[in-house]
Order: C-alpha cells, then sequence, then structure tokens
C-alpha cells in the first residue's frame, strides 16, 4: 500500500468519523501531507482514551494517518490536534471555492493548509500564531502554499479584512466585535467559548458556531465538550462567570441556543448567557 493510498484511507476514516458533508474537505484530508507539518519523526502520538500515548517505532509517515494527537514540542504540550476534533470545526465553516479564511490559532499549519486547499487558488487562507517558535515554523511549512499568509502575533486584535469564514483554534469567552464586522454575508465564525482550568494556559468548554444574516447572527453549539489552550488577549472575567454558570446550570439545555446577540438589552428567560459582551439566546436570529 503507497502513501498515497495510506491517506486516502485515513480521509475516509476521519470523514465517517466525523461526519465530514464536505467533499472538498475530505479531498484535502487525502492529499495535505501531514508529516510536512509535524517535524522529523519518531513522533509522540496520543490517541484517544488513557494511556493511549505513545512513541512511533520509526520515521515512517503512515504512522501519523490516525486519529491522533502529534505532538510538535512535547516540552510545552505543544500538540497538532486530533482530527476528529478540529476537522468537524472546518466542516462547520462550509468552505467553498474562492473564498477567504481566517485562522486564529493555526499552530504548525497542517489545519490552515487543509481550509488552504479546500479553498482553492482563487481563496485565500490568513493564519496568525501567537507563539513566535510555532509561527516560523509555519511561515517555513506553508512556504509553498501560495494562498496562504502567516502573521506570526496576537491574532485576538488582528484585523484579517472581510472574510467567509473565521476559526478560532483558542479558547475565548467572547467573540470579538472585530471579527464578527468582518464576516460577509452567510459567512461562518467557529470558536470555542472556555472557561478556566487550574492550568492557566488552558480552558474548557464548547464550540460554537455563528453565522452572520445581514445585521443579525445566528448561533449553535455543535456537539462536543473540548479542552484548548487559551487565546488570552480574547478573555474577560465577566463573561468567563457567566460561561460558568450556563456551563453548571444549563449545559443539557445547549441545544436551545440559536442566535448571537450583540445588541444592548435587559436579560430575561430567552437569554441562555447575558453579559455586557454578548449574549447567547434561545430566540431565532
Amino acid at each position: 500500500m503507497t502513501l498515497d493510498d495510506i491517506r486516502g484511507r485515513y480521509a475516509r476514516q476521519i470523514a465517517e468519523h466525523a461526519h465530514v458533508r464536505s467533499g472538498r474537505l475530505k479531498a484535502a484530508l487525502g492529499t495535505v501531507p501531514r508529516e510536512h507539518f509535524v517535524g522529523p519523526g519518531p513522533w509522540t502520538v496520543v490517541g484517544a482514551g488513557p494511556g493511549a500515548s505513545r512513541q512511533t517505532p520509526d520515521a515512517d509517515p503512515i504512522h501519523l494517518y490516525a486519529d491522533a494527537a502529534v505532538a510538535l514540542d512535547e516540552s510545552r504540550n505543544l500538540y497538532n490536534g486530533h482530527p476528529s476534533t478540529v476537522i468537524p470545526w472546518i466542516d462547520a465553516l462550509d468552505l467553498a471555492e474562492g473564498h477567504r479564511v481566517f485562522h486564529l490559532g493555526g499552530g504548525a499549519g497542517y489545519y490552515t493548509a487543509i481550509m488552504a486547499y479546500a479553498v482553492g487558488s482563487t481563496g485565500r487562507v490568513v493564519m496568525a500564531e501567537v507563539d513566535e517558535k510555532l509561527g516560523e515554523q509555519a511561515r517555513r511549512n506553508l512556504s509553498g502554499t501560495e494562498n496562504v499568509e502567516v502573521v506570526v502575533g496576537d491574532g485576538g486584535g488582528y484585523d484579517p479584512g472581510p472574510c467567509d469564514a473565521i476559526l478560532v483554534n483558542a479558547g475565548v469567552t467572547h467573540p470579538q466585535r472585530l471579527w464578527l464586522d468582518r464576516l460577509n454575508e452567510n459567512g461562518k465564525l467557529v470558536m470555542p467559548l472556555t472557561i478556566g482550568l487550574p492550568n492557566p494556559h488552558l480552558g474548557k468548554g464548547a464550540t460554537i458556531r455563528v453565522t452572520r444574516q445581514g445585521t443579525t447572527f445566528a448561533a449553535a453549539f455543535l456537539a462536543h465538550p473540548i479542552v484548548i489552550f487559551s487565546c488570552t488577549s480574547v478573555r474577560d472575567a465577566v463573561a468567563a462567570n457567566a460561561l460558568l454558570q450556563a456551563y453548571s446550570s444549563k449545559f443539557g439545555s445547549f441545544r436551545e441556543v440559536r442566535s448571537l446577540r450583540m445588541d444592548a438589552h435587559e436579560a430575561d428567560p430567552s437569554c441562555w448567557v447575558h453579559t455586557g459582551r454578548m449574549c447567547l439566546s434561545s430566540l431565532k436570529a
């Protein structure tokens, strides 16, 4: 079996497991070489479940084509994330040929490359990575991908210009108003809304998709809870506390959320989370 065959099998397995709808995304999974983005092997890979961390026996890239996170810098607990976690977020963006995408927290660039393939040569992806070492690695890894620009720095305040899709690959407590303003009509924003953990760099919560509809924003949580590194510049203590209360007492009702409201209004029973920065509401956008 050739490496191309291995990639094709991987693409089919991830697509089936993650219920991927996009044919372009499936093709990207089967084409983009993961080994180009994770450094030289052997590698530490982490599958699902306890005790799933292991060292690959050698540097054969076939070991990378599984639903496993791959260590980029084990000493700092930095990994190229599980495909079955990140790929559904990308699928929720509804990427198409020619789309412009902003990817905050792109790490070493693998999932940025996946999105660049999905939007094609007429599309464009701007990736921001605050970790200088990872950002420079991503810049090298993506140097041959003409429709990608890598910004090394804090993406929390970066202005990406008009976007059809924004993927925030780090935990935030609220959306930046700039992100919402930059979304084109029917543009999608996918972001993990997280509360803090004892580890100050990590948060836990759930991922939400926001869709621009004129001056309003439809919203829906995606299926699974997550633990992820925090975007420290897009965190607010009041919003974090409101999320904590909602996740603690209302998590079973998270599917009731139908819109993200940014207008000033008094809290009422339709508000799932209500702060001065945002309201997640059961009202239709």
